[in-house]
């Protein structure tokens, strides 16, 4: 049970901690590719104390795969990174919660698994819900220099299809590559994949424009990289330990409601009624797709 603590304070601890950069003068890109720079040089650490297989060179198929999946993995966390502070907490987190409902639809329509009737409702919930939470005021005031409904909107919706990939990554994984490595190379191998994407493109940007990492974006990446490798690696524990139909939902609503809740109470995040109609039916939807 600790695991799946452990879990929820880290997940909620990545969005906190891009909130706060926000706020800040941080370079994204270096910010980025700290991060899993940092949380590769983590699990490779926590994976040589367990002695786990790290010959990923010895399937080719599982090579390939985590490298394409690394610049997911890095694209998505780049524009994460925006919509965190231009569209609020509570929005994105509920957006991306309803995207699990891809893995899903791939479950039944590639490997053939049908999903029970709540799952089939919880479906529909899901991809309703999707459409809630993105509805968004405009700004009201002429001096509102932020992005457009539009824009966020769009946003939003990469995120979701780029967030759903991820989930749908694991279930691939765990249908053609778990009898030979664990989740945790996996993940080890995105996140390194990820941060030699970043490194290039800073490496790029660095002779066209002469902009080179700083100290203050490192630490924070180096900050987010142990905390966002520590969510995953707790999750994954708390799957060994507990039933997954209890540990995904129970993780998923605590993440959306402790995300929501930060976002209101702590940065005073606008809701409508109808987000908030939205939030609520993400939060069924998880239920529903786990029974």
């Amino acid at each position: 049970m600790i695991f799946l603590i452990l879990a929820i304070v880290a997940g909620l601890s990545v969005s906190v901690i891009f909130k706060l950069v926000g706020s800040r003068n941080i370079d994204r890109l270096t910010f980025i590719t700290t991060n899993y720079a940092a949380a590769g040089a983590t699990a490779l650490a926590v994976l040589l104390v367990g002695d786990a297989d790290l010959d990923v060179v010895s399937d080719p198929g599982l090579l390939t795969f985590g490298i394409a999946l690394g610049a997911i993995f890095f694209g998505g966390f780049m524009l994460f990174s925006w919509a965190i502070p231009a569209i609020g907490v509570a929005i994105v987190i509920g957006v991306l919660r309803t995207s699990i409902v891809l893995a899903f639809l791939a479950s039944w329509l590639v490997w053939n698994e049908e999903p029970s009737g709540a799952q089939f409702v919880g479906m529909f919930i899901a991809v309703s819900a999707f459409f809630l939470i993105s509805k968004l005021d405009e700004p009201t005031t002429t001096t509102t220099s932020g992005p457009s409904r539009k824009v966020k909107f769009i946003v939003l919706a990469i995120l979701f299809f780029n967030i759903g990939t991820v989930d749908l990554s694991l279930k691939a994984f765990d249908e053609w590559f778990a009898d030979d490595f664990h989740v945790s190379v996996f993940a080890w191998l995105i996140f390194s994949s990820a941060a030699v994407y970043g490194l290039i493109a800073i490496v790029v940007r660095g002779f066209l424009y002469s902009k080179w990492p700083d100290m203050r974006s490192v630490g924070w990446g180096v900050v987010l990289g142990v905390i966002n490798f520590g969510s995953i690696d707790f999750l994954v524990r708390a799957l060994d330990t507990l039933p997954g139909t209890f540990v995904l939902p129970v993780n998923g609503i605590a993440g959306t409601v402790g995300a929501t809740a930060l976002g209101v109470v702590v940065w005073r995040e606008h809701l409508s009624r109808i987000n908030w109609i939205g939030i609520g039916m993400a939060t069924t939807a998880l239920v529903l797709l786990n029974l």
